[in-house]
């Protein structure tokens, strides 16, 4: 099997168990595998051992924010491709700032599924 063939793995880094089942399902049937953590470190062990291709961060999770895991994925893996979602609007300049850190995308928490997943496949595919 080469490596067009291999499915595209996603991680989902997202404290709300409804959210992850949510983006788990969506993702799932359309054929990729799946990664889902909770937190900072598991996000981080998880696509230290997986190498995804992708990932969707929350902002805040129990245990540090989802832009340093951003940077962190970012230096073990440059290439991967980052979009953030989060529920907090109050941060000024939260969006450039994670743009500027080295997310591709940035979703408020609410926007529909299909528009997050219509960018994923869009920027896994560059």
């Amino acid at each position: 099997m080469n490596e067009s063939q291999l499915k595209k793995k996603i991680l989902i880094v997202d404290d709300e168990g409804g959210i992850r089942e949510i983006f788990y399902d969506h993702f799932s049937i359309r054929g990729y595998e799946v990664l889902c953590a909770g937190s900072v470190k598991e996000g981080f062990d998880l696509c230290v051992k997986e190498k995804p291709s992708a990932a969707i961060l929350d902002y805040n999770l129990p245990d540090g924010l989802g832009e340093e895991l951003l940077k962190r994925l970012k230096k073990i893996k440059p290439n991967i491709k980052i979009i953030m979602l989060t529920g907090n609007t109050l941060v000024p300049d939260l969006e450039e700032r994670l743009l500027r850190g080295g997310a591709d995308w940035f979703f408020e928490k609410g926007a529909p599924i299909t528009e997050v997943s219509k960018k994923l496949q869009e920027l896994i595919s560059l």
